[in-house]
């Protein structure tokens, strides 16, 4: 077990006026299995805590595995649009819309998780915050464990990579992979297994806390770690969303910034 740091800036204390207001049900989505630590360990409690914290008057209903329609890509129209409250998916999943935050999935540039949390944050509220965010409240921006490879063949050398179709999760981690001489295919997270047991890749780019949601170590034999204190060849920038105007009807509610840990 380790432990990781996520910033998240929807935790509140309530006035005392409040409580007689009508009760909130926040409607949560996002692309992992509800086995997800995500899901378990990040969303539960923290829902668990906003449930507490109102005194019952916040309620969460959690939609895993895109249960509200559409895809991982679509996540952020969706908590745009108002389909949900809120929206746990990764910017990259829209290629090209968020080319500030996208910065941060330069390769071999984060070296481990504890400072690419922090790193992202800063940056985020330093250069994207108020550009390609702003009509959006961000409750956390984070980075994954480090995207790596995953294949069914053997990957001893970086030639190895080569003619290596891969699933891959964001527009710079296609890049990586052709660069070293493979494919990168565009697949939905939920379709990763079903793909390679089908032969339609050999595997995927992917950071390892989503290997067992995604069922990724039952297809695949092969897996690669970088030296231990060096980088992943990148990462995937996640975000935590709400919808503004979701936001700004709990206006009667304090929040404040809370630095929460959980394990994976």
């Amino acid at each position: 077990m380790k432990t990781r740091q996520l910033l998240l800036a929807l935790t509140l204390a309530t006035s005392a006026s409040a409580m007689a207001n009508d009760k909130v049900v926040l409607k949560i989505g996002h692309f992992l299995p509800a086995l997800s630590t995500m899901h378990n360990d990040v969303l539960v409690p923290w829902c668990q805590d906003l449930n507490t914290e109102s005194k019952g008057r916040i309620e969460c209903q959690l939609y895993p595995s895109n249960q509200l329609g559409g895809t991982a890509g679509q996540l952020i129209d969706q908590v745009r649009n108002g389909v949900a409250d809120i929206v746990w998916t990764a910017p990259g999943y829209s290629p090209g819309r968020f080319k500030i935050i996208e910065a941060l999935e330069t390769p071999f540039l984060l070296p481990n998780v504890r400072v690419g949390n922090k790193v992202a944050w800063e940056f985020f509220e330093k250069y994207a915050k108020d550009t390609e965010f702003k009509q959006f409240k961000v409750l956390s921006i984070q980075s994954d464990g480090g995207v790596t490879f995953h294949s069914n063949k053997p990957l001893n050398e970086v030639e190895d990579l080569k003619n290596n179709k891969l699933r891959t999760p964001t527009r710079l981690a296609s890049q990586v992979i052709q660069a070293l001489g493979g494919a990168a295919i565009s697949i939905a997270p939920s379709q990763v297994a079903e793909s390679i047991s089908k032969g339609v890749v050999d595997g995927a780019m992917g950071a390892w806390e989503v290997v067992p949601p995604t069922k990724l170590d039952e297809v695949t034999k092969y897996h690669v770690m970088p030296v231990a204190g060096e980088p992943f060849p990148t990462v995937t920038v996640l975000a935590l969303v709400m919808n503004q105007k979701k936001y700004d009807s709990l206006s009667d509610l304090k929040f404040q910034e809370k630095q929460c840990a959980f394990e994976i």
